[in-house]
């Protein structure tokens, strides 16, 4: 149930896509790109995913949920002050959360503001620049903001693809995955 938590929600209605755009662009996806498939590829806890082109160039396109900052600000909120509490009673027998919980509150803040992840992705382009197994797309920094991300697109099985088929002895899916060049291994 976990796992679907990063690529099967329900998706969102178009029009929030447009609203975003036009609050962070001032213009409508289909005026930013070549093209936009208003439907989306993936949908995840914290947002969706497109497919666009943008001077020719394939480009997937990752837009927050409208509504998830403040899903998640009771959850920081609670976690925060947990943390005050702990610390402030001085009670040692639950200092073991604190940790844990500062990592979710830090985690949460990161994962909603898309620039941190376009960060992390061209660190580890850089990183990976002299190395022929890895590929990490290039962040299109243009189009990207705390709630919108454009990276390069990569066409490729994702491992949760894989581990689906795997855990539901899915023979068949295994074996198309690995006859595409996949190697699990």
């Amino acid at each position: 149930e976990l796992t679907d938590l990063l690529d099967r929600i329900a998706p969102f209605d178009y029009r929030f896509i447009e609203q975003a755009f036009r609050e962070d662009f001032g213009q409508m996806p289909e005026d930013i790109f070549d093209t936009f498939d208003p439907n989306p590829i993936s949908t995840a806890s914290i947002g969706q995913v497109y497919i666009a082109t943008v001077s020719g160039r394939k480009v997937a396109v990752k837009v927050r949920r409208p509504a998830v900052e403040t899903e998640f600000a009771g959850d920081v909120r609670l976690m925060t002050a947990a943390i005050r509490l702990i610390r402030s009673l001085r009670v040692k027998p639950l200092y073991w959360m604190i940790e844990p919980m500062s990592e979710f509150v830090s985690w949460t803040n990161e994962e909603l503001d898309y620039r941190f992840e376009a960060r992390y992705m061209g660190q580890l382009r850089s990183n990976a620049r002299d190395n022929a197994w890895e590929h990490v797309p290039a962040v299109y920094w243009e189009y990207t903001t705390d709630r919108i991300l454009v990276s390069e697109f990569l066409e490729g099985v994702t491992v949760l693809t894989f581990l689906r088929a795997f855990e539901s002895n899915d023979h068949v899916r295994v074996s198309q995955l690995r006859s595409k060049g996949f190697e699990p291994e």
